[in-house]
């Protein structure tokens, strides 16, 4: 399930049992993409609790894209090498880890550090 229309080419992955994301990690969500510019319709929310790496890779394949976000996820795909809140640059794209929303939200360090890591990526 997606939700967004991607027109900056900015993918967000996230791992929940929501259709594709619950209200409250939605609005914090959209929170964090206005602090670096990009409204709703700017990226695609996915849902892939479900989907396995061969569709995870497809999907990115489908949707073209500069910046990837992952939110509780255990490793990017492909198993690309990726340490929470450290953004990674491979062939011109951006890829980042992080927690999941609803733990980020509730938690100030959690919070720094994932502003920090997308002034480094935006």
């Amino acid at each position: 399930p997606t939700k967004g229309e991607n027109l900056k080419h900015c993918l967000v992955l996230v791992n929940t049992d929501a259709e594709v994301i619950g209200a409250s990690d939605e609005e914090f969500l959209y929170k964090i993409l206005g602090a670096v510019k990009r409204q709703a319709n700017d990226v695609m929310i996915a849902n892939i609790s479900t989907a396995n790496d061969d569709s995870i890779s497809a999907f990115l394949v489908e949707h073209n894209h500069k910046h990837l976000l992952g939110f509780g996820l255990n490793q990017l795909p492909n198993e690309m090498e990726a340490t929470v809140y450290k953004p990674l640059n491979i062939k011109g794209k951006s890829y980042l880890l992080a927690e999941d929303l609803t733990s980020i939200s509730q938690n100030q360090d959690k919070k720094k550090a994932l502003w920090k890591a997308l002034q480094s990526m935006f």
